[in-house]
């Protein structure tokens, strides 16, 4: 039997209380944090991945010529339009050096198809990634034989009869390798 500093017992009631008052508090605790910061969905090994659309922001992309609209949750695109990231700005902080592209219904209130692999097309300086399939990634991943040493811009865009007349795009760099 477990007695306090009185001698008094402790009784199971109140071991119980206490465990279930310390779960509570845990529990608390970890909805706080994850509220403050984004909790991840799991732990990896992989290095953590660049956010390109994070890094746009409203001033640093473009779309045909003009200024982009990019925050956490993507960039605005419409078929056929060319997405422009000066890569050159952040490439020295590449971990990875593959692209992976999702796809989301934008703001336009339209319906219709995600873009499939032939219709989504990125290119560095002019030269086209190839597509690679990752599994447990529901979006598109390119790579390049060899990476430019020194790259430019980077170019995104995607077209079909189906697709989707608007959409947001997330564009993350990875390291694919790892992430298979």
């Amino acid at each position: 039997m477990i007695a306090t500093r009185s001698g008094k017992p402790i009784t199971d009631r109140f071991v119980r209380s206490a465990l279930a008052f310390a779960c509570e508090a845990l529990v608390v605790t970890m909805f706080v944090a994850c509220t403050i910061e984004p909790c991840p969905e799991h732990d990896s090994p992989c290095p953590e991945p660049f956010e390109v659309h994070d890094w746009c922001g409203d001033d640093r992309c473009e779309v045909d010529g003009m200024r982009a609209h990019c925050d956490p949750g993507g960039c605005d695109l419409v078929p056929d339009q060319i997405l422009t990231i000066p890569i050159a700005d952040f490439e020295s902080a590449l971990v990875g050096k593959d692209l992976a592209i999702s796809f989301a219904l934008g703001g336009c209130g339209e319906t219709g198809d995600n873009p499939t692999p032939g219709e989504v097309a990125a290119a560095i300086d002019g030269e086209s990634g190839t597509p690679w399939t990752l599994e447990n990634h529901s979006g598109f991943t390119f790579r390049w034989e060899s990476f430019p040493k020194s790259p430019g811009e980077l170019e995104v865009t995607y077209s079909g009869p189906t697709v989707l007349p608007c959409t947001v795009v997330q564009l993350r760099f990875i390291d694919a390798s790892c992430e298979a």
